[in-house]
């Protein structure tokens, strides 16, 4: 089961940077700038941040499985839709649906470990959940690099899929229903109630800001490397995945 949540976790980290080296192809097949091209890599960020914040009291009020399955039901609409993209424009916009269907991944593989572990059990699950949502940044970029070098951009979201479809198969035969007590009806008022208190915390607005420091810090790096595999050589394009693995 652990595993399973690892991979649900994982599963926005793995469409977010499997696409980047990706990102002057598209640019080339559109027409387009590169910095127009990243706006799908900005999408995606926006909504897999926005997603998260809905998913949350809704697992705790219609449970976790009704959630996660509505989440990877978009995910998979989403990332077919970027296969098959016509335009900059609907990738964008399968982008942002991707994103969305994503974050209920996280969302749930985290209630739902909480849920099913307690005490050592609890810190080694998410101790494991953790570093599989760290490790994935580093490796998916070679793998998107390989997918590209061999067939092109649109593969790499064909291969996103078919993980995606993966974690719903294994969702569905493995996942119990892991909410044990549901909370009250939802209302934006008492969302809105609950979130001032936690974005007044200075301990979580300490941790949240690091994080996210050092997340944007790093996708601005590697956004701004992705020249590197527009000259079209397979070893240029690894090299944006092999970079991430550097200490």
């Amino acid at each position: 089961m652990i595993v399973l949540l690892a991979a649900m976790a994982a599963l926005g980290q793995f469409a977010s940077n499997i696409y980047t080296p990706s990102l002057p192809a598209v640019a080339q097949e559109f027409v387009t700038t590169t910095a127009s091209a990243q706006l799908t890599f900005v999408a995606f960020l926006a909504a897999f941040a926005a997603g998260q914040l809905a998913y949350g009291p809704a697992a705790d009020r219609y449970g976790r499985r009704p959630i996660l399955f509505t989440g990877l039901a978009l995910f998979l609409v989403g990332t077919a839709g970027c296969a098959l993209a016509p335009t900059l424009e609907t990738l964008i916009a399968a982008r942002v649906i991707q994103a969305a269907g994503a974050a209920a991944g996280v969302v749930v593989s985290r209630a739902a470990t909480r849920d099913s572990f307690e005490g050592i059990e609890l810190s080694r699950a998410l101790a494991a959940v953790t570093i599989a949502f760290a490790l994935v940044p580093g490796l998916t970029p070679l793998l998107g690099g390989l997918f590209q070098s061999v067939a092109g951009w649109r593969s790499i979201f064909w291969a996103t899929f078919v993980f995606g479809a993966g974690v719903t198969i294994l969702a569905a035969l493995k996942l119990p229903e892991t909410l044990k007590e549901r909370s009250p009806a939802l209302s934006l008022k008492s969302m809105g109630s609950a979130y001032r208190i936690v974005f007044s915390d200075p301990v979580f607005l300490g941790n949240a800001v690091t994080v996210g420091l050092v997340f944007g810090s790093m996708s601005a790096f590697f956004l701004h490397r992705r020249h590197c595999s527009s000259t079209g050589s397979m070893s240029a394009r690894q090299n944006m995945g092999s970079i991430r693995l550097l200490p």
